[in-house]
């Protein structure tokens, strides 16, 4: 049997991909440079696959997931994000960006531009705060790990301010500079200033 043109061609290239040497090549040439792949098909100009197989073959954009990093306490109609936005430069020097948070970036509402979101609430059971608000707390949220930590301590300090008895708040946070990379810093001293946090930081570049 006769395999047809032009993916006959594709056999002496499907054959050192299965040997340790067309795995090593793989890796380095689309796994460490980072290729997805419409730039596989810009830097292999000769590759035409049919659209319909192309599709067929992507897989489905999975959701992303960011905790939620506010109190309903505070803010019962809406819900905050706290999310790092991912730009660089792969080894090829490609620029290369997050899926979601560049996407995210964009939306910046204005009295001209308002954008809707799809999104949707997934409950964590086991990672919560104690039931008994006078239980202390010590949390640990370098960069933006802060985010979930961010709606607990509001949580408590709603507490607080209700003339309710609340257990010790203690935070460690760290980030690279302190003048970049302070994440609610104006919030987390005011919070300190008034008794309810205990704020403890760590700046690795300063």
């Amino acid at each position: 049997m006769k395999i047809a043109t032009p993916y006959s061609a594709l056999i002496p290239l499907l054959i050192n991909l299965s040997s340790n040497e067309g795995k090593n090549q793989y890796n380095d040439w689309v796994l460490k440079d980072q290729r997805h792949i419409v730039q596989i098909l810009e830097d292999c100009p000769s590759l035409k696959p049919p659209m319909d197989h192309l599709l067929e073959l992507m897989p489905r954009l999975q959701a992303r997931y960011y905790s939620i990093a506010s109190s309903p306490k505070i803010h019962a109609r809406s819900i905050h994000v706290c999310a790092a936005l991912v730009q660089y430069k792969t080894r090829v020097g490609r620029p290369a960006e997050g899926v979601c948070t560049s996407w995210l970036e964009k939306m910046v509402p204005n009295e001209q531009d308002q954008y809707k979101i799809p999104v949707f609430v997934r409950r964590n059971p086991k990672f919560r705060l104690p039931r008994r608000a006078t239980v202390p707390i010590i949390m640990v949220g370098p960069g933006t790990g802060l985010a979930p930590f961010r709606g607990f301590i509001q949580h408590r300090a709603a507490i607080v301010r209700e003339g309710r008895d609340c257990g010790e708040n203690l935070l460690f946070f760290g980030c690279r500079h302190q003048e970049k990379d302070f994440l609610y810093q104006e919030e987390l001293l005011e919070l300190e200033s008034e008794g309810i946090l205990q704020l403890h930081t760590a700046f690795s570049r300063d």
